[in-house]
């Protein structure tokens, strides 16, 4: 073999090894840093199901006895005008055309019928008969501005890890997020 010969396939020999050293080294590299990704991803995502686990408490949580009794007037006022345009117009209405006995059997048969007559004694409730009722409760409720505040900051946490993650992906060659 040639002076050549010999150096071509020591060239060659060495340069496989530098080629096989780098495709090694590439591979341990690209095993580390998935990993590294993996680790962060789950991290964050176990951090974030935590934070949204929180936020539903939060969410959750029982009102305090000002806003429940605020709340139980509105729906009853509501209910009230309702049944006044509604159901009660609409026997006034069958009084008129029908000329029947206002306030007469027809008013219960129409309104106070079997499926929905139960609902229809909430007419007899007043809002002090309410504010009566929440007196007796205890206010172990969260008010809501302490529970909005909570959850912003729970939203602003969950934002901050999940943003990091996304903004790196979408630096990313034909990624589209």
């Amino acid at each position: 073999m040639s002076n050549w010969e010999e150096e071509h396939n020591r060239e060659n020999s060495y340069d496989g090894k530098v080629l096989e050293k780098m495709n090694k080294g590439i591979r341990a590299l690209k095993a580390a840093k998935t990993a590294e990704i993996e680790n962060l991803g789950n991290e964050n995502l176990a951090r974030i199901k935590a934070l949204q686990a929180e936020k539903h408490k939060f969410l959750l949580s029982p009102i305090t006895k000002e806003e429940l009794l605020t709340e139980a007037k509105k729906n009853l006022r509501e209910f009230k005008e309702n049944f006044r345009r509604g159901p009660f117009a609409d026997h006034l209405r069958q009084c008129q055309i029908e000329k029947k006995i206002p306030f007469g059997m027809n008013l219960y048969e129409h309104v106070f019928n079997p499926q929905n007559g139960f609902r229809y004694s909430l007419l007899a409730i007043s809002e002090k008969d309410i504010e009566e009722a929440v007196k007796q409760l205890e206010d172990i409720g969260v008010p809501e501005a302490e529970r909005l505040a909570k959850i912003e900051k729970i939203n602003k946490e969950i934002d901050e890890l999940s943003s990091g993650i996304v903004k790196e992906a979408q630096g990313l060659p034909l990624v589209k997020i």
